[in-house]
């Protein structure tokens, strides 16, 4: 008589077909170096000394601010897009909702017309 093997730690108490949320490390990781990079970028390339004499300047919180919120706004729509990939191509499709689909479709077509 075979018996089931012993539960894992991480399985004890979650019920069948749940898997815990995974880590925000990797995605968190990847912000930070993404606006590291970015303030890299912004004291080498010069865009953190204040404006030319002649032109106004918009002030600090503007000049440092402006590139790192893009940065933000690039990342969340890489996740985004990247999301959606996944859940349109990658997942599995559900069999009772495909064949339930199917069944109307082929139904719709063998109905005599009223």
């Amino acid at each position: 008589m075979a018996t089931a093997p012993a539960p894992t730690p991480r399985s004890v108490g979650v019920p069948r077909g749940e898997r815990p949320a995974p880590a925000p490390a990797p995605v968190l990781g990847i912000a930070v170096v993404g606006l590291m990079a970015c303030a890299v970028a912004v004291v080498v390339g010069g865009a953190a000394a204040p404006a030319v004499a002649g032109l106004q300047d918009p002030g600090a919180v503007v000049r440092w601010g402006l590139p790192l919120v893009r940065v933000v706004h690039d990342l969340a729509a890489s996740l985004t897009i990247g999301l959606l990939v996944v859940a349109a191509l990658l997942l599995p499709g559900s069999t009772a909702s495909s064949a339930r689909g199917a069944r109307g479709v082929r139904e719709e077509r063998e109905a005599p017309p009223t």
